[in-house]
């Protein structure tokens, strides 16, 4: 869960720090800030849709066109600068998103213009190697005594 927070700070940061909303209704409060975040669960490019399940619970349907821009990021960037371009088949179940855009015309539906992703593989990869960095720097043990 922790992961989480961290790439949603992340991406808040690379969207010009967009203030985080946490709703008992859910995606209302995603789509009046104009960005939907979540793991991807479904993938429909006929349909141009995406279903994820965002990080305030429900799941909401993600709508894009052929305009829409489709943007790899790096775990742990700040910014867009080394933004890779991908086309919507890179995307896949279990990637992590940030959509850009605006509230569908159905509750419950976005319309993206911009969506970030961070892959699943990158971001496993990333937690391992922080998770050696830990094992390697770290120190464990049981508490004996505090001072």
């Amino acid at each position: 869960m922790l992961q989480g927070h961290r790439l949603l700070n992340i991406l808040c940061n690379l969207c010009f720090f967009f203030p985080q909303t946490h709703s008992i209704h859910g995606y209302a409060a995603l789509v009046q800030t104009g960005r939907a975040v979540g793991v991807v669960i479904s993938i429909d490019s006929t349909a141009k849709q995406i279903i994820i399940k965002t990080d305030s619970g429900p799941e909401l349907k993600v709508t894009f066109e052929q305009g829409t821009k489709f943007l790899r990021v790096a775990p742990g960037a700040s910014n867009l600068e080394n933004a890779a371009s991908i086309p919507v088949s890179e995307l896949n179940v279990g990637d992590r998103i940030l959509a850009r855009g605006k509230s569908g015309s159905d509750p419950g539906s976005f319309l993206a213009a911009t969506i970030l992703v961070m892959s699943k593989t990158d971001l496993a990869r990333n937690h391992a190697a922080e998770r050696a960095e830990w094992e390697k720097r770290g120190v464990g043990g049981v508490i004996t005594a505090l001072s």
